[in-house]
């Protein structure tokens, strides 16, 4: 089950890795590949590495235990719930291999009774990355009648594969007290990486049984991964091409690719389903060669550990949602439809966004908005630092051969996708290699 070593002479926080992000009120910081990560100046030597997900030899379950841990209560009030500071670690309830829910019951309860309502004041804009998640969640968020938490990404799903009372407070705590003038009102949580998470999907749906608003929007795999890839790099957190970074990652995306086409299989076969859910979530994920990032954060090197594939397998990752939240529950726009009518220019620009997304508010059940202001620094959202490092083009850096791979690879997932969402992204032009 690995051990977590500390000394008493060794600060917890003393020195983190910037290649780590640490998880809100963690103690002590979590990795969000699956590691509990410290790093003390003091102790050089020690050595502090255990994964958070521990699998049994029957396979990794998702479903949800059935009680709370040992520090937490259904009993406890609101204003306990609502003190601050970190919550107790769960490794004491990790003995099996389960996923998910401590004392789903009493979680559901506080939902109902918080500021969200159920999940009828909650928005998820679910997905995907790097296809105008930001630049869409700012113009949403002009509605008046529609508020964000305290910053876009909350990054709670996909970061608490378990969750109890304590952390499920803390994510409430992240939305505004305020009500809008509006009879109908809601919040918006933009963390576009939950689209390809089985574990949130399923987490999700068992939070929120009166049904939550999804929204996803979908762009060609292939530029996507470039855009992810040119972000990173941009970042300054990727120092690889995008071909070298493409090899690196190409044996484990053709594993998650040959999930992802299995599970249309079995629709009709629950625990298979299961079975493929937990296997994705382990393999592809969650395990993204631990050993590179705990490297990375204990010699302070830039990791090489960054997914660009994975997130490419749109209609698998569609159909799990559908699966857990039903097929009407998720809203879809394209990419290319919301570039088009964000880059329109004005007067065009703004009916051209009302009339994209209109339906996407009728669907929150929000009245119909006009008077989009222009999204401002949008070129900073999109880089996070070293801005004035250019972009580069996909044709500079992907090579005839290489796109044609990419294009065999997202083949089954490309072709199933209408069938499943409803979205037709452009045909590819297919590249001889």
């Amino acid at each position: 089950q690995g051990a977590f070593l500390h000394r008493k002479t060794c600060d917890r926080n003393s020195s983190i890795s910037r290649a780590a992000p640490l998880l809100r009120n963690s103690q002590p910081p979590w990795h969000p590949f699956g590691f509990m990560v410290v790093s003390c100046r003091e102790v050089p030597s020690l050595i502090i590495f255990m994964p958070f997900l521990l699998f049994g030899a029957s396979g990794l379950s998702l479903k949800g235990q059935g009680h709370l841990d040992g520090e937490q209560s259904s009993a406890r009030s609101s204003d306990e719930l609502k003190e601050p500071g970190p919550c107790p670690l769960l490794n004491d309830t990790m003995t099996g291999s389960t996923l998910g829910l401590l004392g789903k019951e009493a979680l559901i309860g506080m939902l109902a009774r918080s500021k969200l309502e159920g999940g009828k004041r909650l928005v998820l804009l679910i997905g995907e990355q790097k296809s105008g998640t930001t630049a869409l969640f700012d113009l949403l968020t002009q509605h008046p009648a529609l508020m964000s938490g305290v910053e876009k990404e909350l990054h709670f799903f996909d970061f608490h594969p378990r969750i109890d009372s304590c952390r499920l407070q803390q994510y409430i705590d992240q939305f505004p007290d305020s009500i809008s003038p509006y009879q109908e009102w809601s919040y918006l949580d933009g963390t576009p990486d939950l689209l390809c998470n089985p574990v949130a999907a399923r987490n999700t749906a068992e939070l929120f049984p009166g049904g939550i608003r999804l929204l996803a929007i979908l762009r060609d795999p292939i530029e996507r991964a470039h855009a992810a890839w040119d972000e990173t790099r941009r970042a300054g957190w990727e120092l690889r091409s995008f071909e070298a970074a493409l090899a690196d990652e190409w044996p484990m995306a053709q594993v998650c690719g040959r999930l992802a086409a299995e599970y249309f299989d079995f629709l009709d076969n629950s625990t298979a389903l299961d079975e493929i859910e937990a296997m994705y979530f382990q393999k592809c994920v969650m395990v993204r060669d631990r050993r590179c990032w705990l490297r990375s954060s204990m010699e302070g090197e830039l990791p090489h550990c960054k997914q660009y594939l994975m997130k490419g397998f749109l209609a698998f990752h569609a159909q799990v949602w559908q699966r857990h939240h039903g097929t009407n529950a998720i809203k879809y726009m394209r990419s290319q439809d919301y570039f088009a009518a964000d880059n329109a220019p004005e007067p065009d620009r703004q009916p051209a966004l009302s009339n994209l997304l209109a339906p996407a508010f009728s669907y929150f059940g929000l009245p119909p908005f006009t008077g989009f202001s222009q999204v401002t620094n949008g070129a900073l959202h999109s880089c996070g630092h070293h801005c004035n490092v250019i972009k580069t083009s996909i044709d500079e850096v992907l090579s005839a051969s290489s796109r044609a791979a990419m294009q065999e690879l997202y083949r089954d997932t490309m072709q199933r996708l209408p069938a499943v969402t409803g979205v037709q992204l452009p045909p590819w032009t297919i590249v001889a290699a």
